[in-house]
């Protein structure tokens, strides 16, 4: 039996397994997920605030319409979590060195991010959104840009050559981090 419409407040699941069942429209508050086994939990239309998933492991992992604010998912594989029906957003959130590695983002909302390092390799961010992120040496490669919001981002540098770009949108100031891959030299 699914666990739902409760809230899960300052609750530690440090090192340990979630339910199995799954969890639909739950909210959990400033509670610790850092080292837990989320291995083949599903999660639909469910908010996390505040909570810190550091090192935290989500293989197979369903995250169907999921909210994130101001959560902590440093270090984290969100690579390994189940495709079907992924949806997520992130706001407030910090996300530096996670692994988005192959996944399908379509349409997913990045608000006030920090995704240093973050690996968006071979992912499909179509349509995606980052507002007022920080993408200092996040990688892209082999990622489908197009129609991806960019114009509020910061510090982001990638090869256009080896991206796939259209109707992409970058604020003027933000397109010279396309030019870093071509070693040029751009003075005002």
């Amino acid at each position: 039996m699914r666990i739902q419409d409760q809230t899960f407040k300052n609750e530690i699941f440090e090192r340990q397994m979630l339910s199995r069942e799954g969890y639909d429209n739950c909210e959990f508050i400033d509670c610790k997920f850092s080292d837990a086994d989320l291995a083949d939990v599903s999660f639909m239309e469910c908010t996390f605030r505040l909570c810190d998933f550091s090192m935290g492991k989500l293989d197979n992992a369903g995250l169907k319409d999921v909210h994130f604010k101001g959560c902590n998912f440093l270090g984290v594989d969100l690579s390994t979590s189940s495709s079907f029906l992924w949806k997520a957003s992130f706001v407030d959130c910090q996300m530096d060195l996670t692994l988005f590695t192959n996944m399908n983002l379509k349409g997913t909302e990045f608000s006030n991010c920090s995704l240093k390092e973050a690996d968006f390799s071979n992912a499909d961010l179509s349509a995606a959104s980052f507002d007022d992120c920080d993408l200092e040496r996040a990688i892209f490669q082999g990622t489908n840009l197009e129609k991806t919001d960019f114009r509020k981002a910061i510090k982001y540098a990638f090869d256009p050559s080896v991206n796939v770009l259209k109707k992409t949108q970058f604020s003027s100031s933000g397109v010279l981090g396309l030019l870093t891959a071509y070693d040029i030299i751009v003075t005002p």
